[in-house]
């Protein structure tokens, strides 16, 4: 699926697939470990939608494109699609601008 245009309050946020960590010698970690230790995922906006309005107001976003962000993992959060970059696997998430916690350096 290739999106055109985002509409409203929306990002696309590519993220590491998580459910294929594994160690530098090639041992996988269980998701749930994961949960454990991790509440964010760190990911790389790719997409901003048209923004809002609120009261006639314009709302503009406070990210942008190739901005570094932290996602709750509890977020709620659509996967568009999966991607493999250089053997590494990500998937493309599609959540609302409020569910980002932090922009990182």
């Amino acid at each position: 699926m290739n999106i055109k245009k985002l509409l409203g309050p929306r990002l696309v946020i590519r993220m590491k697939d998580l459910k294929q960590d594994q160690t530098q010698d090639g041992v996988f970690i269980p998701q749930a470990a994961v949960d454990e230790i991790q509440m964010y995922d760190e990911g790389e906006v790719i997409m901003c939608g048209t923004g809002d309005i609120v009261g006639g107001d314009s709302i503009t976003f406070s990210v942008e494109v190739g901005d570094k962000v932290l996602v709750s993992r509890l977020a709620p959060k659509c996967e568009l699609k999966l991607e493999i970059i250089d053997g590494i696997r990500y998937v493309d998430y599609l959540l609302n601008d409020g569910e980002i916690s932090a922009i990182l350096e």
